[in-house]
């Protein structure tokens, strides 16, 4: 009987006296432990056996090996076994053996520290044997040092990592179909590029069909036939995320055989190619507008009219347009191999030669000036030349160079310029030369410390002529007056056509009161003398302001306006007159007491204008309504603005009489609009405080629209809080009059006063208008534009409309649009216009924006 042999111990048990085999036993258990041994030190385990009667361990084997110790280092005692466990596992390896000692068993994984230093990862398990009686006898603990296979695992993990990194990299996943399961396994990338997670991804092959673009079916069905027939096949398609975005992918794969050379799967790999190919495409279309550019270029460059030139740092011509024979009349290969400069002269030559010095010195940057080109015809021509330095270009290495023939600009320039700055009729610097010079003159004036004389000379006498007798003999009239005082002043003098009838002379040859005096009177006594035209002899008279710099004015503007002072103080002195302006000429209150006196009559000699400003829906200019605004075309001061005669006039009581007229002038101007055709727009008029107390004040308004047969909704009368400062009773009943007839109420300025909100809640007002004052301060101040925005919104929460007043630039438009203010004024639409003016932007319906 073989010891080694399967059963050889169960044959033992059958044999009545064993004695004879006490060798063979003896051999049995010494190779089972050699057994035990190898088996030990090829797997790398040990046990331990612990007694719960005797409370210990009752002996050990292949534990020393694994913690590389003596038996005697333990001496079967756990607390030394302790030692070697690694102190972040010591808590559950602990918790564990107590375990044990309550009967139960553990399966743990540890790491160990052995006595050489060596880090080791353990597994470990236990088994608790019973008594008779159930209870625990002894545990036997198992150990297994599992290093390897960690090191393999922690290998294979940080393989698989990598791969998975590399495949997010290069956006490539790895799949693979089963054929039999019909089912589809793929990487992590996979499931990235699809953006499907694991769990809701349909595996099946109808559910990889149905992530296809729905125009790229067709293809993949096809590739996977190629797979089925035995062939690796390549191809680009597109799928569709759930989300809906589109990606583009390459997928490569060869089917997988068994040993009986049937497709058991198909493996691959797919590419988000989206990204490349969204370049590809981006890169094609750019080449295609590069090629396209390039085709224009080539056809603008031969149609062009402007001359291209390359050129060498020398001025050496190696290119040249062949537009050069239709501009400057030369053949290119004239031009070509041959220096800039030949082809130009004296002053022209040396300009070139500036622009391309600094060209050099500067690359990239661009000169541009007129030169003058002669071509072998001796026609002058204006070219612009235009360099600029792309040598470090290498498909120019050169100063490139166009010249633009500009002969008609700068011919009509010129025309341009004579046309504005001289008169048409005499030749004269008209007004804007005029006021060129003057400034030039004070400069000057300023720097050499000498005086001048500015003097207005006014005609009268012309305009009846002009009447009587057209404006062709008031013209020639005119030439004749500019021929005797041309003679006259010959070099000595700057004279101008200031207006039809007014003359500027600056005398700058002579500083000393007595000779400028002289000049005035030798000038009005020439000019009293008869004029002869045709058959007729005419008389005329003149009238001469002189203001003195530095000494009665050190400015510009000053000075104008001190000459024309004394012109008036001469024309109120009679004719063929002159008058030095002085300084202790009380002007303003000259100028008042002439317009006290002038005002009374204003009215009945027609000197009031009626002007409209339009009132615009900001979104998109359309007229909604005018501003009425009254103007004095004074007979000697000229327009005069209202803020100069209206607080007269309100002091004076004649603002009433203003007023009736304004009524009257705009319902006639609406009557005549409304058989026009006009749109039926607003019409707002300004009433003074002053002209609220008066006692009819209500029926003259009422009777008067009356009269024009309006319907009195057209109307909207603005007031501002002064009103309501005295008689308020009365103030309020004539608001509610004025409503219940069909006229509504504006509040002006709101914003400048102390009691406006008051006033809102005190009485029915219908519109608001925005002080100008907010709108110019509200893109430079916070507060202003904090104030407009709470004004609209409040105006908006309580019903009412409201008019921006004051609008001058886009960005308060565009400030105000976006606080929802839908309506508006300003001279961004329009400033105020006289009444022909304002029909012709009337019968447009529309505003434009102005710059």
């Amino acid at each position: 009987m073989d010891i080694l042999e399967e059963g050889f111990l169960e044959k033992l048990k059958d044999l009545e006296d064993i004695s004879s085999y006490k060798g063979k036993i003896l051999d049995y258990f010494y190779q089972m432990k050699r057994i035990n041994e190898y088996s030990q030190d090829l797997v790398q385990f040990g046990f331990l056996i612990y007694s719960f009667e005797k409370g210990g361990i009752l002996r050990t084997e292949g534990v020393e090996r694994i913690l590389c110790c003596k038996s005697e280092d333990l001496n079967n005692d756990i607390e030394n076994m302790y030692k070697y466990v690694h102190p972040e596992d010591l808590d559950i390896v602990q918790q564990s053996s107590q375990l044990t000692l309550n009967g139960q068993e553990y399966d743990i994984d540890f790491r160990i520290i052995t006595s050489e230093g060596m880090v080791k990862y353990i597994s470990a398990k236990s088994k608790v044997i019973l008594n008779d009686k159930n209870e625990p006898k002894v545990a036997i603990g198992v150990f297994q040092d599992i290093s390897k296979y960690r090191i393999i695992e922690k290998n294979l993990k940080a393989i698989g990592d990598g791969l998975a990194q590399a495949q997010r990299v290069a956006g490539v996943g790895s799949w693979k179909y089963s054929v039999k399961e019909d089912r589809f396994y793929g990487s992590e990338e996979i499931f990235r590029i699809f953006n499907v997670e694991v769990m809701k991804f349909n595996h099946s092959f109808q559910g990889i069909l149905s992530y296809i673009h729905p125009e790229d079916r067709g293809k993949f069905l096809e590739i996977m036939n190629e797979y089925v027939q035995g062939k690796p096949s390549y191809s680009e398609y597109r799928i569709v995320q759930p989300n809906g975005t589109v990606k583009y992918v390459i997928s490569r794969g060869e089917p997988v055989f068994d040993s009986e050379h049937q497709i058991t799967a198909i493996i691959g790999t797919i590419q988000d190619i989206t990204e490349a190919k969204e370049l590809h495409d981006a890169v094609k279309k750019k080449q295609e507008e590069i090629e396209r550019i390039h085709r224009l270029y080539e056809v603008l460059v031969a149609r062009s009219n402007d001359v291209f030139e390359i050129i060498e740092p020398d001025s050496t011509i190696k290119f040249i347009s062949s537009a050069v024979e239709r501009v400057l009349g030369h053949k290119r290969q004239e031009r070509i191999g041959k220096k800039l400069y030949d082809f130009y002269k004296g002053e022209e030559r040396e300009k070139l030669k500036k622009l391309v010095k600094m060209a050099l010195k500067n690359p990239g940057q661009e000169y541009k000036e007129t030169i003058i080109f002669k071509n072998d015809y001796s026609k002058k021509m204006y070219l612009e030349a235009s360099l600029r330095n792309l040598i470090e270009e290498p498909s120019i290495d050169g100063i490139i160079i166009s010249f633009r023939d500009i002969t008609n600009r700068i011919t009509m320039e010129k025309e341009l310029y004579y046309l504005s700055n001289y008169d048409d009729l005499t030749g004269l610097p008209n007004n804007v030369h005029y006021k060129r010079v003057l400034e030039k003159k004070c400069q000057d004036a300023e720097k050499s410390r000498k005086k001048f004389a500015l003097m207005n000379l006014e005609i009268t006498g012309l305009k009846d002529i002009d009447y009587s007798l057209g404006y062709e003999v008031g013209n020639k009239i005119i030439i004749e007056i500019v021929e005797r005082l041309k003679t006259y002043l010959k070099e000595d003098a700057f004279l101008s056509r200031y207006s039809d009838e007014q003359f500027t002379i600056i005398l700058d040859k002579i500083e000393c009161y007595n000779d400028f005096e002289i000049k005035a009177a030798e000038i009005v006594k020439l000019l009293s003398k008869p004029f002869s035209v045709e058959e007729y002899e005419f008389e005329i008279s003149a009238n001469i302001g002189i203001s003195i710099y530095p000494d009665d004015a050190q400015d510009v503007n000053t000075l104008k306006k001190n000459t024309k002072i004394a012109l008036l103080r001469s024309k109120k002195e009679g004719r063929n007159n002159y008058k030095f302006y002085f300084a202790g000429l009380d002007v303003q209150a000259y100028k008042e007491l002439l317009i006290i006196n002038d005002l009374h009559h204003a009215v009945s000699r027609g000197q009031l204008r009626t002007y409209y400003q339009p009132i615009v829906q900001l979104s998109n200019g359309t007229i909604l309504a005018a501003e009425a605004l009254v103007r004095w075309q004074h007979p000697d001061w000229g327009l005069i603005p209202p803020n100069e005669f209206i607080p007269i006039a309100e002091e004076t009581g004649i603002i009433i009489q203003i007023g009736k007229w304004m009524l009257e002038e705009v319902c006639r101007n609406y009557k005549q609009w409304l058989s026009e055709g006009f749109p039926p727009i607003k019409v707002s008029i300004n009433f003074s405080s002053v002209q609220f107390f008066e006692k009819d004040f209500v029926e003259n308004i009422i009777n008067t629209i009356n009269k024009y047969e309006l319907n009195p909704h057209f109307l909207i009368v603005e007031i501002t809080e002064s009103i309501f400062m005295d008689k308020m009773d009365k103030a309020i009943a004539d608001i509610k009059a004025l409503q219940e007839f069909g006229v509504q109420i504006a509040l002006d300025d709101f914003g400048t006063g102390f009691s406006s909100l008051a006033y809102l809640n005190s009485f029915n007002i219908d519109i608001l208008k925005l002080d100008a004052s907010f709108i110019k301060r509200i893109m430079i101040d916070e507060t202003s534009k904090v104030i407009t925005k709470s004004i609209i919104n409040m105006a908006r929460d309580l019903k009412l409309k409201i008019v921006a007043e004051g609008i001058e630039d886009r960005e308060q438009l565009e400030c105000l649009k976006e606080f929802s203010c839908h309506t508006g004024q300003g001279y961004i639409f329009s400033k105020p216009l006289p009444l022909e003016r304002f029909n012709e932007i009337l019968s447009t319906g529309k505003c434009e924006l102005k710059d």
